[in-house]
């Protein structure tokens, strides 16, 4: 590889970025915080797709250490995580990264309280590569319950009063004495 080039990293090998596009070494902290940044929008935006923490510290050498790095991240508003460990050019609109907790509880609120649980599964695996077995743990632990297959917060009145009508009516109408398997699985939220 010649002087004029630079590889993001060995698992990502056909993103190059010219010298040129590269800020120059930074003399004093500020400074090489700031070029750490401007070297990463300038690695995304040739990648032009989310690159981890390790590839854009990469980019940035000596000039920042990783814990620093994430915070400069975070705090400018040009990226966001868009996965774990995974950084985006906020231009690009993608989902903005959060703990699952977080994600779990917007999707709540945003459905008045309630939402299936397999509407989350399927839209943060989707999202963010989040593994099933993690959120259905974290559906069914504090400040959550799932049940029925639906996930709410606990302690929430009105979705108990909606969960509990629909499991009335869902009782009336059943010709049997009892729940069937694949009832007693919704109800465990599984």
């Amino acid at each position: 590889m010649g002087d004029d080039q630079w590889v993001a990293s060995k698992s990502e090998p056909g993103i190059t970025v010219s010298q040129s596009a590269l800020p120059p070494a930074a003399a004093t902290s500020a400074t090489s915080r700031t070029n750490a940044l401007e070297t990463a929008a300038a690695m995304l935006a040739s990648a032009g797709h989310p690159l981890s923490s390790q590839a854009l510290l990469k980019a940035c050498g000596q000039q920042i250490t990783t814990a620093a790095l994430k915070q400069e991240l975070e705090a400018d508003p040009r990226f966001h995580r868009s996965e774990r460990d995974m950084w985006a050019l906020s231009e690009w609109g993608m989902p903005v990264y959060r703990p699952i907790k977080e994600l779990i509880g917007q999707m709540v609120d945003e459905n008045g309280g309630l939402i299936p649980s397999y509407e989350v599964i399927k839209k943060l695996t989707r999202d963010f590569g989040i593994k099933e077995s993690s959120l259905k743990q974290a559906m069914s632990s504090p400040p959550f319950t799932a049940r029925g297959g639906v996930v709410r917060r606990l302690g929430n009145s009105a979705a108990e009063v909606r969960i509990s009508r629909a499991f009335q009516e869902s009782s009336k109408n059943r010709d049997d004495d009892g729940p069937s398997a694949d009832e007693i699985m919704d109800l465990m939220g599984l």
